[in-house]
């Protein structure tokens, strides 16, 4: 995932991350874990973050390749 990318979102709508985690139902410390690559999001989140922050190309801002395990 590039938190970069998704750091840029976060401002150019105008949120701070605490803002955007309340938006989608999750708490600060998590959404930060997430953002910094702690722990993945799941597609559900992803989903949320999309509608919230208007991605229009997920790809693009998250890992969506899938491993060799059948896992994401």
């Amino acid at each position: 995932m590039s938190n970069n990318l998704l750091r840029a979102k976060m401002t150019e709508c105008g949120y701070s991350q605490g803002q955007v985690a309340s938006l989608i139902g999750m708490h600060g410390n998590t959404l930060s874990r997430k953002v910094n690559g702690e722990s993945e999001f799941t597609l559900s989140e992803v989903r949320k973050l999309c509608r919230v922050l208007r991605i229009t190309d997920p790809a693009r801002v998250f890992d969506l390749s899938i491993d060799s395990a059948g896992g994401m």
